[in-house]
């Protein structure tokens, strides 16, 4: 299960490319930090940012029993962050409510991704 919140940003967002115009890295790392900073207040443990095949971040969180894999792909100046709940399926075999923990986490981000600066237009899909 996932969802996504698309945003505007003002982050620079240069992506890294090598002397053969290569992309070795996207653009938008200090943004990716500073969202996984910002839930890192809220959540019991988040991961590093890493790259997530050359066109976004990725880092994850522990949250209520869970974790929640986020990827940001940025895009001229906006972002697109997807969360995804990482062993839904089996949680839900478990009968451990997967559906309300990942609406309750979403609620949670909701709530701290305003707090990330300068972003704004915050628009989930559900």
């Amino acid at each position: 299960m996932h969802r996504t919140v698309q945003f505007k940003s003002t982050w620079v967002n240069e992506p890294v490319f090598d002397e053969n115009d290569n992309q070795e890295a996207p653009g938008a790392r200090d943004l990716a930090e500073a969202i996984a900073a910002v839930v890192a207040d809220h959540v019991s443990a988040v991961t590093r940012v890493e790259n997530h095949s050359y066109y976004g971040w990725s880092f994850d969180s522990s949250y209520d029993g869970a974790t929640f894999e986020h990827v940001l792909n940025p895009v001229d100046d906006e972002g697109y962050l997807t969360v995804r709940y990482v062993g839904f399926l089996v949680d839900r075999i478990r009968f451990r409510k997967p559906g309300k923990r990942f609406d309750k986490y979403c609620e949670l981000l909701r709530t701290v991704l305003p707090l990330v600066e300068k972003t704004s237009d915050f628009e989930w899909t559900d």
